[in-house]
């Protein structure tokens, strides 16, 4: 008789999104991929909230687009650094060009943290904690952050 593998269905309910709020939110990681129009990238950062014990391993996914230069500045902005010179991400990626699948990110970003204002949103009948705004770490920063990710 075959082995089955079951599962309690109470146990794995969909848990709640955490709180929204401020949060500080460290970078594990990006899980780049080509747009749906094909003519960008969407980096798709992996950030860990950090400072609500509650919270603790729990993640914010946000879409992140090379199309999107405010974004990116913002992004950047909210670890400390500049972008660099032609709009990238400090440090870069490594893998197949045409294949953002493969990319892996090489840069001082990672495993660093930075303070966003986060809200609750709805999709597919799902919440999820996204992004709002990020706070700026740049000294003497003159620029105008976006105050609505969404």
């Amino acid at each position: 008789m075959p082995i089955q593998m079951t599962v309690d269905k109470e146990k794995i309910k969909i848990l709640p999104p955490p709180d929204p709020g401020w949060k500080v939110l460290r970078l594990t990681g990006f899980k780049p991929k080509t747009n749906s129009k094909k003519d960008g990238v969407n980096f798709n950062p992996v950030l860990e909230i950090e400072n609500c014990p509650p919270d603790k391993n729990k993640f914010v996914f946000n879409s992140l687009s090379n199309k999107l230069d405010a974004f990116l500045l913002d992004f950047c902005h909210g670890f400390g650094f500049e972008l660099e010179v032609g709009g990238a991400l400090p440090g870069g990626f490594e893998g197949e060009p045409n294949d953002p699948k493969t990319w892996q990110y090489k840069g001082p970003l990672m495993g660093k943290t930075f303070e966003a204002e986060c809200f609750t949103s709805t999709y597919n009948n799902r919440d999820s904690l996204k992004i709002k705004q990020i706070r700026c770490k740049v000294v003497g920063c003159k620029e105008r952050h976006n105050t609505n990710w969404n």
